[in-house]
């Protein structure tokens, strides 16, 4: 021991709200978030979104996944429901009431490729099987 002393000096940097952003939009990101609902929540553009999303996955050394295959495996694709989601209650009634697949758009004032869109959405999002349009018509 010499006697002689050398100063340490510590800064604390506070990370800047780009880095905060980074952070909150890869945490959601990786919670399986559209980055539409990341933009809502961080008050930001959805382009700065996936500037930040882009951005941490280079500073990981990480590859981002593709988005449109992200987004097919996401519970919520899109803002505003699409038609046949919209309008899921009216159509399920008509098929409870046995309703035929030709009245039911004619009902609803609807394409029958939305029903059957829709009957197709309904039973996924459930967990149960797609019905088989010929199997439901010999069951009416």
């Amino acid at each position: 021991m010499t006697g002689h002393s050398e100063e340490v000096v510590i800064e604390f940097i506070q990370p800047d709200k780009a880095e905060q952003q980074r952070e909150s939009a890869k945490r959601m990101y990786d919670a399986q978030e559209p980055e539409f609902k990341i933009a809502e929540v961080l008050g930001v553009s959805r382009s700065w979104v996936t500037k930040l999303i882009n951005e941490v996955f280079e500073l990981r050394g990480e590859k981002k996944p593709d988005g449109r295959s992200r987004r097919s495996k996401l519970a919520v694709k899109h803002k505003e429901p699409p038609p046949y989601q919209a309008i899921a209650e009216r159509v399920m009634k008509l098929f409870r009431d046995k309703k035929r697949c030709d009245e039911i758009p004619t009902a609803l004032e609807i394409d029958r490729n939305m029903v059957t869109k829709f009957a197709n959405f309904w039973h996924e999002q459930r967990g149960l099987p797609v019905p088989d349009g010929r199997t439901r018509r010999k069951s009416l």
